[in-house]
């Protein structure tokens, strides 16, 4: 069963920087997919998440911001990587996000901006 632990923001919340890295993840001895629920960020919430890693989440980070840049970092074995909800717009920047297993990227219509390949916008 899936542990409902989650942060949840709604403020500024700043994970992780280009020289220390951060790993977020079960505290199981025996580790799986969803131990625990996501990193939330919400409306009118900020900040930034670099050089991450967040493994066995339900979904890694959660999205109701126009506010949050995730770059350089690493999604592993959760169900989702990072859900974005209809107010959501993050900018994935960098070059180096990656998701391993069967992690995605999900929200409501979801877009590609063609002039930054790393921007997901939101349409209506």
């Amino acid at each position: 069963m899936a542990s409902s632990t989650q942060i949840i923001n709604f403020g500024i919340l700043n994970i992780g920087n280009s020289a220390e890295p951060v790993l977020i993840t079960s505290s199981s001895s025996f580790p799986a997919i969803g131990d625990w629920q996501s990193i939330n960020y919400m409306e009118n919430s900020s900040g930034t998440v670099e050089n991450v890693t967040i493994k066995y989440a339900n979904y890694g980070i959660f999205i109701d911001s126009n506010q949050i840049k995730i770059q350089n970092s690493v999604f592993e074995q959760n169900y989702e990587a990072i859900f974005v909800s209809s107010r959501g717009n993050p900018d994935l920047g960098g070059d180096s996000f990656s998701s391993v297993g069967h992690n995605t990227i999900i929200g409501e219509l979801v877009s590609l901006d063609n002039q930054s390949p790393n921007k997901f916008y939101i349409t209506k």
